[in-house]
């Protein structure tokens, strides 16, 4: 392998696992919620999160592939923004993923 084959693996395997220290941390505080639009709201920012992380983005990355701003995608990611549809449409389209509004 080149160096910047093993640079780009040794990228996603610190991605993978700051992936797994965040789930752990999301299930703990998620367990802990009992307001239950506090929970479909920590539903929906986990599963974001995992999205990316499944794809192998950053928030940059993603960012650059919607057309929102980085520091607006972490927000969103954090819980601190409200989203419209219209953008958790591009979203769901840079990480080829479905969007399912019940």
């Amino acid at each position: 392998m080149s160096g910047s084959e093993d640079d780009y693996l040794s990228y996603v395997k610190q991605l993978q696992a700051q992936a797994m220290e965040e789930l752990q941390s999301d299930m703990e505080r998620f367990d802990r919620l009992r307001d239950p639009v506090r929970r479909e709201r920590e539903l929906f920012r986990m599963q974001l999160s995992r999205a990316r992380y499944r794809k192998g983005l950053s928030q940059s990355e993603l960012a650059a592939r919607t057309g929102i701003r980085q520091s607006d995608i972490s927000r969103i990611e954090n819980g601190k923004a409200n989203p419209g549809l219209t953008v958790l449409l591009r979203i769901a389209k840079a990480l080829d993923a479905n969007l399912v509004v019940e």
